[in-house]
Order: C-alpha cells, then sequence, then structure tokens
C-alpha cells in the first residue's frame, strides 16, 4: 500500500474507469416520465398575486417548462394555472434566460396561498 511499489503486471485505470478498462456502469436511475411538447399559455402568480402570463413548452404530470417574456427572478414556490391541469402549486426548479423547470406540488390543497392571519380589515 503505502511506500511499496506495485508489480509490473498491474497497470493503472483511472478511478472512472470499470473492470478491464471498460467504461463505468452507471448507476440505475429512477426513469424520469416522458415529456410532452405543448405549446400552451398559462399562468403563473408570484408573491402578493401578482400574474405573470407564460407558455407552457413541456409537460409531465409531475413538472413543467415555462417561458416567460420579461426579465424577472422567480421565487421558490409559485402558484400556476395551466389549462387542462388546473390551478396548482410549483416549485422552481432551475431558470435560465426567461425559461424555467417546474416540479409541481403533490398537495394541491395549498392552492390559492393561504391569507395571513390577522390581514383582514375592520
Amino acid at each position: 500500500m503505502f511506500g511499496k511499489k506495485k508489480p509490473a503486471h498491474e497497470t493503472f485505470a483511472p478511478p472512472s474507469a470499470g473492470a478491464f478498462g471498460a467504461p463505468p456502469v452507471a448507476p440505475a436511475l429512477e426513469a424520469r416520465p416522458e415529456r410532452q411538447a405543448v405549446f400552451k399559455p398559462g399562468s403563473i402568480y408570484l408573491s402578493g398575486g401578482r400574474k405573470l402570463d407564460v407558455i407552457v413548452k413541456d409537460m409531465t404530470a409531475s413538472g413543467a417548462r415555462i417561458e416567460f417574456f420579461i426579465h424577472e427572478v422567480l421565487p421558490p414556490t409559485i402558484a400556476t394555472a395551466i389549462p387542462g391541469r388546473g390551478k396548482s402549486r410549483a416549485r422552481v426548479v432551475w431558470q435560465q434566460d426567461g425559461s424555467a423547470g417546474l416540479a409541481f406540488e403533490p398537495d394541491e390543497r395549498a392552492y390559492p396561498p393561504a391569507k395571513a392571519a390577522g390581514s383582514g380589515q375592520r
């Protein structure tokens, strides 16, 4: 091990290589749901209830890719309204240059956001 020379018959293979220099076998990944290419209008609702119109570019049962045409940094969680899906909450997974990937929250009862206690007028 330390300080000992390896026998001449052993060769160095990079740690990423598998047995006999073959490419490593990728770990089993959970299959992703097939994305459905769509082009439909939708809306997202930001903090304070501000509405932003978007285009849904592709969608699965668990998420969607949206595009919007203004420079806006989205919060981590938003409310969505997409025709054919209805209203739900979603987590922003990624965002880049007017596009964002959303993961729909499993508990859709969270839509619309509840008003804070004591925020009513008297």
